[in-house]
């Protein structure tokens, strides 16, 4: 089995306060330690994979996020290195070009809630001044967006289009009114292509997964690498983006 994207949480703290994340405290929070980190780097040699993506919470936030960022790139090879974040911490230009040159992706999270726009407008041109190779994400929620909000995101892409992709999603991991899947099968539609770690180990092998009720397994349960390649044999509480999904 060969997945696409391996996703690790390496902290649930950020440095936004967005209504419709789960992760919404700079204050508290849990931070993924190095040791433990190594650990799951380790399991991870182990699997075939095409993206390894390194998200939060806020990455940027993790005192460690540099020594982590290394760590990966040194263990994978041949594996694309994707960063997700707001990009506000991307602030000078030693952070922006240590991103640029060890990053092939890197996925912003851009909307009116996140309050980042000029940060994004100032970031971007940086990384792809540095790096002619990258690819940005800008993914907007469009709940959260207007018109002028729009229209800058749309003269940035504009400006970038070879290598800046606009994603505009609706929210699905709002904290309030969440639509239970109503599928009566088993979960066939993800193939397990994508495997995400919270930063306490906890896996799901759906990126729209609800945590924590859809826990299938933790990395640093002995059985792991059993588990991993398990199919999953039921169907998720929150699969918004399946093509079968209905409210």
């Amino acid at each position: 089995m060969k997945y696409n994207i391996l996703k690790v949480k390496i902290t649930n703290r950020c440095n936004r306060d967005c209504y419709f994340c789960v992760f919404n405290s700079i204050e508290t929070g849990y931070d993924l330690s190095f040791e433990e980190y190594k650990i799951i780097i380790e399991k991870l040699k182990k699997l075939q994979f095409n993206k390894f993506h390194i998200n939060g919470g806020e990455p940027l936030i993790h005192p460690q996020f540099m020594e982590m960022t290394k760590y990966a790139k040194e263990a994978f090879h041949n594996v694309k290195m994707v960063l997700g974040t707001n990009a506000i911490l991307l602030h000078n230009m030693d952070i922006i070009n240590f991103v640029s040159d060890y990053y092939d992706e890197i996925c912003i999270g851009c909307d009116l809630e996140h309050k980042n726009i000029e940060y994004v407008e100032k970031v971007v041109p940086q990384i792809i001044n540095r790096n002619k190779n990258i690819k940005i994400i800008i993914n907007s929620i469009i709940e959260y967006t207007n018109s002028a909000f729009s229209e800058r995101l749309d003269k940035l892409k504009e400006r970038f289009s070879d290598q800046m992709i606009l994603v505009n999603n609706n929210v699905y991991h709002v904290k309030e009114g969440k639509p239970i899947n109503q599928l009566t099968s088993l979960c066939v539609h993800n193939t397990s292509s994508n495997l995400l770690i919270q930063e306490n180990g906890e896996c799901y092998r759906c990126f729209n997964s609800e945590v924590p009720e859809d826990r299938e397994f933790n990395i640093f349960d002995s059985d792991f690498e059993t588990n991993v390649h398990q199919r999953h044999m039921t169907h998720y509480k929150y699969c918004a983006w399946c093509k079968a999904y209905k409210e």
